[in-house]
C-alpha cells in the first residue's frame, strides 16, 4: 500500500529489535515509500543475530553515517558493502 507521500521511522538502539523478520521488513520498506532509519553502536552488535545478518543490513541501506568506529574486527566492513 502506497501512500500519499513518504515517511520516516526511526530505531534506535536497533540491536534491541533486531531480528530476522526485521531484515525483510527493511528489504520490503522501501517499495512502500518509507524509510527506516538505524542507529546501534557497533556492527558487531548486527553479527550477534545471525552471521548473515548484518549483510542483509548493510545490503539493504543506500545512505551509512559512521561517526566512530573503534572496533579493529568492524574497521573496514562498511566500505566492503556495495
Amino acid at each position: 500500500m502506497r501512500s500519499e507521500r513518504p515517511f520516516s521511522v526511526f530505531v534506535d538502539e536497533f540491536d534491541a529489535f533486531a531480528s530476522p523478520a526485521f531484515a525483510t521488513f527493511l528489504n520490503k520498506g522501501r517499495s512502500s515509500d518509507f524509510m527506516i532509519h538505524l542507529a546501534h553502536q557497533t556492527l558487531s552488535d548486527l553479527n550477534r543475530v545471525s552471521p548473515d545478518f548484518m549483510g542483509q543490513i548493510m545490503g539493504n541501506m543506500n545512505v551509512r553515517y559512521i561517526f566512530r568506529q573503534d572496533s579493529q574486527p568492524d574497521l573496514g566492513k562498511p566500505a566492503k558493502t556495495r
